[in-house]
């Protein structure tokens, strides 16, 4: 989020928060808040920092990691949204 109003082709201060996303995801998470344990999310990270990040949290969630598959020598697939300062 922009901390003041953006300014094209200069730089603009702010902050980035990271959230995890994705549909198959969040649906997954939801069903496991409501008390199934019994969730396997099928999907792929790459083999780095955000990856290892996202399987980390995944487990202390309580999640499996059984169905996430690493790919090797590639980098985690990310979304970036650039707010202005009224969001």
């Amino acid at each position: 989020k922009s901390a003041r109003k953006c300014v094209l082709e200069t730089s603009n201060p702010g902050h980035v928060t990271q959230t995890w996303g994705g549909v198959g995801r969040n649906i997954a998470e939801c069903i496991h808040n409501l008390g199934e344990d019994n969730i396997t999310l099928c999907s792929f990270v790459g083999d780095d920092d955000v990856g290892r990040s996202f399987l980390r949290d995944w487990t202390q969630r309580g999640l499996t990691t059984e169905g996430i598959r690493i790919i090797e020598r590639q980098n985690t697939s990310h979304f970036l949204a650039i707010l202005d300062e009224k969001s």
